[in-house]
């Protein structure tokens, strides 16, 4: 329970004692549509996040030297997985070679897509 929410019972119930019923009306309206808003918005977020966690999409892996198409929920540590533009892939992964652009909105709350690049190779 939020203290503001607290906050406005308290001050609604003050303004109908002192007889300001028309206003405690307005500021009690407002309040719980404000808190429906709120709850719709969390509520909805959190299925997104939900529905993110089963999303699987069809990956080209490079797999014991043979290119295959797999689910990406089938990925396992090892895998090259075969990147083409465009390509949503649920995972996490290292990128060998080039660089992407990548939209971690999701994860990180940032709008800003972010840029990545491949690891140095060993020395």
């Amino acid at each position: 329970l939020n203290p503001f929410y607290v906050f406005q019972v308290w001050s609604v119930t003050i303004w109908m004692l002192d007889d300001y019923v028309y206003y405690a009306m307005c500021v009690a309206c407002i309040s719980v549509s404000s808190a429906l808003i709120s709850l719709v918005s969390t509520r909805r977020s959190l299925e997104r996040i939900s529905d993110m966690a089963y999303h699987q999409a069809d990956v080209r892996v490079l797999r014991n030297s043979q290119a295959l198409v797999i689910s990406s929920q089938d990925l396992v540590p090892g895998d090259v997985v075969l990147l083409s533009p465009q390509d949503v892939i649920p995972a996490d992964l290292i990128l060998v070679c080039g660089s992407v652009i990548v939209d971690e909105s999701m994860l990180t709350g940032e709008a800003v897509p972010v840029v990545k690049t491949a690891l140095p190779p060993a020395s």
